[in-house]
């Protein structure tokens, strides 16, 4: 596949690389971050035999992980793509040796025109942008703002929220995270897009200060952030299980975080009712 393209299409299916997201039919469909790096590789790669070296070395990276995990996220990949093992149409298991990738892929075309944040077009949308920003500023002024953007698949919401954020990515003044509120396939775990969105925004400038607010008013959440745990004075007791503690304690770390920068939340949804729970404990 030529490089710097911004999608991956095949059958029904897309691979979005910019929004790190797989799509049948336009709706996201949710895979664990690891799953969809192996799909994004065997995809970049159709037709060839790739090892289950090759794919370790270029998902985990420096990190030991056994090959009952990559084969973990080919069972995950084949549920989301309604695939068989035994009769594949997408992966195919070469036994002892790796895996290739069947479809035949179609390189979306090029958009040409007016152009918004990583380059989609954006046309006729100044009223809508004018919202975001006046919500925006209220959020500066200290009060929280929910915010839904919603209508029918393809007529530009990502687009739109993308142009509105650009402005705001390179800006270390603001902590921006993002969670998905999608379709799932695979291993679960409680208030996954939650912990999405604050893992995103604790990659900025401000993971130190995340990582202490977490620690101090909420441990038990911080036990499930991995990196933000690593930046953490001292260690969070692993056995912290957010599906049993009280929302309040992370919403209390979340509004001491946000006394010191600008907190802005994101989730790509397919429904109101699945967004509320990821927005419930916003500070923005």
């Amino acid at each position: 596949m030529r490089e710097g393209m911004s999608a991956i299409e095949f059958d029904s299916f897309r691979l979005d690389l910019e929004e790190g997201l797989l799509r049948r039919d336009g709706d996201p469909l949710r895979l664990r971050p690891k799953s969809y790096e192996v799909l994004c590789h065997l995809a970049r790669h159709a037709g060839r035999l790739v090892s289950k070296d090759e794919l370790l070395a270029a998902v985990w990276p420096g990190v030991t992980v056994t090959e009952a995990t990559l084969t973990t996220s080919i069972r995950e990949l084949r549920v989301a793509l309604g695939d068989a093992a035994r009769a594949p149409r997408y992966i195919e298991t070469v036994h002892g040796r790796g895996f290739r990738f069947l479809a035949t892929l179609r390189a979306p075309a090029p958009v040409e025109g007016p152009r918004a944040a990583h380059g989609r077009l954006l046309v006729g949308r100044d009223a809508e942008l004018d919202t975001l920003r006046a919500c925006l500023n209220t959020a500066r002024g200290g009060s929280r703002q929910v915010v839904f953007v919603t209508g029918e698949a393809g007529i530009g919401k990502t687009s739109l929220v993308d142009a509105f954020l650009a402005p705001l990515v390179a800006d270390g003044r603001v902590a921006l995270g993002r969670g998905q509120c999608v379709e799932g396939h695979g291993l679960h775990e409680p208030y996954m897009p939650v912990l999405e969105a604050i893992a995103d925004a604790g990659r900025g400038t401000c993971r130190d200060v995340l990582a202490a607010a977490l620690h101090r008013h909420a441990p038990q959440w911080l036990a499930h952030l991995p990196a933000l745990r690593a930046a953490a004075e001292t260690p969070a007791s692993p056995r912290g299980d957010t599906g049993r503690h009280v929302p309040r304690l992370l919403a209390d770390a979340l509004d001491a975080f946000a006394a010191t920068r600008l907190t802005v939340s994101r989730a790509s949804t397919s429904s109101v009712r699945s967004a509320l729970p990821t927005f419930s404990p916003a500070c923005c």
